[in-house]
């Protein structure tokens, strides 16, 4: 199963003046008059304002008659051009991009603010070499196949937390971070983060309504901006807010182009009263689309074609996305090559929901206990808040950080003791890393004193989304199938906007994503709109694919546990094994997630560990 012939890869050979971009793909490198040569991976939403902005375009992006702008990776040189490594500042869209200024002697690279294009890179003496799939890097000499233990570990231990996110499988490579560039001239190599969302200044608008409005307008053209041709798009439908509000702007929006109705392909539960499967079920009927539905019974009929892209993931983390995996693959199989998500949204359109808690700590105690018994009614579907649960408030409100960090300190080796034993990994591997420090960063930064406003708390869960990889792993998973993932939710004027609302524009009487559900009413059923609460399935879809293969895994699991002993207990493995057989478990995350590593690890000609 091929992958779309997109991402970059390349070298640039430090040694030898002057320096230029040596790709396999010529198609992806641009070279000016001036001495600049770019390889990038790219799709900008303001290609054509990008184009103006400049002033007089080189030739090379000025287009001809009627004749369209040239390609994005063209404009993003010609934005270099004109300003530089500032020109970060003024794209928008997607992209991962390498360029080579010979002028300056600098070398120059770039990943977009939420890391939908990936980028990683080989930093030595002699060269420079970067690459969009880990696995396209052991194909070039000089890279070493040496396994970041830390890097395993992390994966293999569920919560662990604390990840730097310029850490890959191996240990000569890194990862560019999202929302960062990368600068490489006579002073050496430098990274840098150019965007970080900013709490300031706070929207103000005069009513509701308006609020309502100018979302509308900037998550609309978030939509349209990644809305290609007819034909090639379809949508996710979960049946959550988040991707049915996009489903219902991008379908009004081909309404009135007169296009067809728009595709949406959406994951279902064979159970008759699934809250998630009568939330699909009335986007349909409320919407023009054109319904694809996948149920866990399904899976048998796809399992020759997920076996195959299995063996294609360019990365072990994926094993356990059996339903992300079906909706590529049945969009792929209809002909589709674009599709949106709603990646983001509870994080981008929302407060985390210990909001309540700010407004104790600043005085507003009413409206804190208010928020707190409408969100039991309206987010969490729990009867009203107990004696405890208000206790609960008000601890996590006035409770010092000092006092936190106390706690911390004394129950951190006890729970990561417990997290040691219900993970797989070995003794041995434990003994090698520095698990506690890791466990530590991830604590203090879930325990530590709450901002100093709501708008900065909010700003904090962006840069944790930014530098989370949920976007990346998309990205690598629709590859697999030849298709392209976009998200609406994760363009950066959108994020702004969201950032810059008021809290209850955000949150209001126990409502999450106020604003958008605003925003959802006016094109989606009410019902939709106002939905309480969500319901996971994703796991059926796992757990349905799980007992397909159960006599596989029994039979492969132990040999590749003992190849890889030095990462995982062999006795772990045959227990976890052992309730797999006796049916004690749907499925077992930790056993996927291990057979994964495993298989993946063989591919990259690591036989034993």
């Amino acid at each position: 199963m091929a992958g779309r012939l997109r991402g970059i890869s390349g070298i640039v050979k430090l040694d030898r003046s002057p320096w230029r971009i040596s790709v396999p793909d010529e198609s992806l490198r641009t070279v000016s008059p001036n001495g600049l040569t770019v390889c990038a991976d790219a799709r900008l939403s303001n290609g054509a304002e990008l184009v103006r902005k400049i002033g007089q375009p080189p030739a090379y992006i000025r287009p001809a008659g009627d004749q369209p702008l040239k390609s994005d990776h063209d404009i993003i040189l010609a934005a270099y051009e004109k300003w530089g490594p500032a020109c970060v500042d003024h794209l928008l869209g997607e992209f991962a991009f390498v360029i080579c200024d010979t002028r300056a002697g600098r070398l120059f690279a770039a990943r977009d603010p939420f890391g939908e294009r990936p980028l990683f890179y080989c930093h030595r003496d002699d060269s420079f070499l970067f690459f969009s799939r880990v696995l396209e890097a052991t194909s070039w000499p000089g890279v070493p196949l040496e396994i970041d233990e830390e890097r395993v570990g992390g994966f293999l231990i569920r919560g662990l937390g604390g990840a730097d996110p310029s850490r890959t499988w191996l240990k000569g490579l890194k990862r560019l971070p999202p929302a960062h560039s990368l600068s490489v001239d006579g002073a050496g190599l430098r990274v840098r983060c150019y965007w970080r969302p900013d709490p300031e200044p706070a929207l103000e608008l005069p009513t509701g309504d308006d609020y309502a409005d100018a979302f509308e307008e900037v998550f609309d053209r978030a939509v349209q901006d990644r809305l290609p041709g007819p034909g090639s798009a379809a949508s996710m439908l979960s049946g959550g807010l988040d991707s049915s509000t996009i489903v219902g702007l991008a379908s009004r929006h081909r309404g009135i182009q007169g296009a067809s109705p728009l595709p949406t392909y959406s994951g279902i539960s064979d159970e008759s009263d699934c809250i998630e499967s009568r939330y699909v079920r009335a986007v349909i009927e409320g919407c023009s689309v054109e319904p694809a539905l996948i149920r866990p019974s399904d899976v048998p009929r796809f399992e020759r074609e997920l076996d195959r892209a299995d063996a294609n993931l360019a990365e072990p983390t994926e094993q356990t996305w059996c339903l992300l995996m079906l909706l590529f693959l049945s969009a792929r199989n209809d002909g589709h090559r674009h599709m949106l998500s709603g990646l983001g949204g509870d994080i981008v359109a929302s407060l985390d929901p210990n909001y309540p808690a700010y407004l104790f700590r600043f005085g507003r105690w009413r409206t804190a206990l208010r928020e707190l018994r409408s969100q039991h009614r309206h987010y969490f579907r729990k009867p009203p808040p107990t004696v405890a649960d208000y206790f609960r408030l008000v601890r996590q409100a006035v409770t010092p950080a000092a006092l936190r960090r106390l706690k911390l300190s004394s129950n951190l080796q006890v729970m990561l003791d417990r997290k040691l034993a219900n993970s797989l990994v070995s003794d041995s591997l434990a003994a090698q890393l520095d698990l506690a420090t890791r466990f530590r960063r991830r604590l203090e930064a879930e325990s530590a004193e709450l901002a100093p406003s709501l708008r900065q708390s909010h700003a904090m869960d962006i840069r944790v989304l930014s530098q989370g990889g949920g976007a990346e792993m998309y990205e690598r998973l629709a590859s697999v199938f030849g298709m392209e993932c976009r998200h609406p939710l994760l363009d950066r004027r959108l994020v702004e906007f969201c950032l810059n609302l008021p809290w209850d524009q955000k949150c209001r009487d126990g409502w999450s994503k106020y604003a958008m559900r605003r925003v959802a009413e006016r094109v989606l059923p009410s019902e939709v709109a106002w939905r309480p609460g969500w319901e996971e399935i994703s796991w059926k879809f796992t757990a349905a694919r799980s007992r397909l293969n159960r006599e596989r895994e029994l039979d492969t699991a132990p040999g590749l546990a003992r190849d890889y002993a030095g990462l995982v207990s062999v006795k772990k493995v045959d227990q976890r094994l052992r309730r797999l057989h006796r049916q004690e478990v749907a499925y077992d995350e930790d056993l996927i997630h291990f057979l994964g590593l495993a298989r993946w690890l063989k591919r990259l000609g690591i036989q034993r560990l």
